[in-house]
C-alpha cells in the first residue's frame, strides 16, 4: 500500500505519459517535503502572528491537487500549472 502511493502513476496505453508521470512525481514530492517541514516547525514555534501559520497551506494545497490531477492522468496539464506555481 505504502509503495503504491508514493509510485508514479503508469499509463499502459502512453509510454511518454508514463516517463512525464514519473518526472513530475518526484517534483511534487519534493515540493511537498520542502513546504511541509518548515509548517511543522511553525507549529511548535511560539508566535503570536497566528496568520502565518496558515501560509504554508497556500502552498500545501495546490501540491495535493496537482497529485490528484496527476492520479487522473492530466499529466500536461499539472506539468504546465507545476511550472507556473513555481515562478
Amino acid at each position: 500500500m505504502r509503495k503504491r502511493f508514493f509510485a508514479h502513476p503508469i499509463f499502459e496505453d502512453d509510454e511518454e505519459k508514463t516517463r512525464i508521470a514519473g518526472l513530475l512525481n518526484t517534483i511534487l514530492w519534493t515540493q511537498l517535503v520542502v513546504t511541509v517541514i518548515p509548517a511543522i516547525n511553525l507549529i511548535f514555534v511560539p508566535n503570536d502572528n497566528r496568520l502565518i501559520s496558515f501560509i504554508p497551506l497556500a502552498f500545501i494545497l495546490p501540491l495535493l491537487a496537482m497529485f490528484v490531477f496527476m492520479r487522473l492522468g492530466y499529466i500536461r496539464t499539472v506539468s504546465i500549472a507545476l511550472v507556473v506555481f513555481l515562478l
